[in-house]
Formats: structure tokens, sequence, C-alpha cells
């Protein structure tokens, strides 16, 4: 619904941040806690640029991928990442863009549970639960995940699905 506003651009479920950049963060931090000793010495990007620099080239990079999404729809000028595993990246998706706002839609999770059951036997099949009870975990803990934002930013607000 948001992205058919004239002023939002968005496009498919990137899963930049959970696919591409927390590996590279993950492997950055992983660096800057290598020993700096005779025997062993610092190695990787992190021996070249600083906590500021890096997050400088993700925030590049990542703009980068999303600039395209905005050359498919003129005049926009809010870009609309609907990935739903970025709430478990939320930490580093403000450490990339500080402005980021957040938009929890919230679906009954028996409606999620079995959206999630009918894509096992076709598109999900590769990450759709099997069961009825692990489907509803995944969503519990979604939302768990995705309400704890609020203690990371005043930038988060939840909405109903149904009450939309």
């Amino acid at each position: 619904m948001l992205g058919s506003l004239d002023q939002v651009a968005t496009g498919q479920e990137s899963q930049l941040f959970e696919n591409y950049i927390r590996g590279l963060y993950e492997r950055w931090r992983e660096e800057l806690e290598f020993p700096d000793s005779a025997e062993y010495r610092r190695h990787g990007i992190s021996s070249y640029i600083n906590e500021e620099q890096f997050f400088a080239c993700i925030r590049r990079f990542a703009v980068s991928i999303y600039e395209n999404v905005f050359v498919a729809k003129a005049g926009a000028s809010v870009f609309l990442e609907k990935s739903p595993n970025n709430s478990l990246n939320a930490e580093l998706i403000l450490r990339c863009f500080p402005e980021a706002k957040f938009i929890h839609v919230i679906r009954d999770g028996r409606d999620v549970a079995a959206s999630m059951l009918a894509a096992r036997s076709g598109w999900g099949k590769i990450w759709a639960p099997r069961y009825g009870e692990r489907a509803a975990i995944e969503w519990r803990d979604a939302v768990r995940s995705s309400r704890r934002l609020r203690e990371l930013t005043e930038r988060y607000i939840e909405v109903r699905y149904e009450e939309l």
C-alpha cells in the first residue's frame, strides 16, 4: 500500500542486510578482535579503515543498490525496504541509516502460520516450516524481535495488518 504512493519507491525484498551486509559486518568485528601481538598481525580491511569509514562504505554500498529502485519511480523521495528479517538487523541498519524509520506490520499469527505452511508446498519450500507449531514459534519470535526496536529508536510504529 505504501509503495503505491507517488513519493515512495520500493521493490522486492532485497535481503540486503540479512544476506550481504550482516556477514561483512560480522567479519569486520572479528578482524577488530584479532590479537595484535608478535605472533599475530592485524589483517583485513580493519587494518585500513576505522569504524566510521567502514559504515560510510556500507552506507554507500546500500545506497547504490537502492538507487536502482528510485530510477524506476521518478519523483519518489522515500525508499521502502520491506524485508521481514530487517528486524533482526535493526541495530546494523541504524548504524548505516540513523534516520531510518521502522513500520512493523503485525499480521494475525494464525494467518501467518497458514501462509507459511502453504508456501512450503511451492515457492517457500526451502525456508518455510513443515509444521504449524514451528510456524507459530517463528511468528512469535519475529514479533518479539521487531518490538525490541522500541528500545533502539523512537522512529518505530506498529500497525495491525487486519486494521489496514
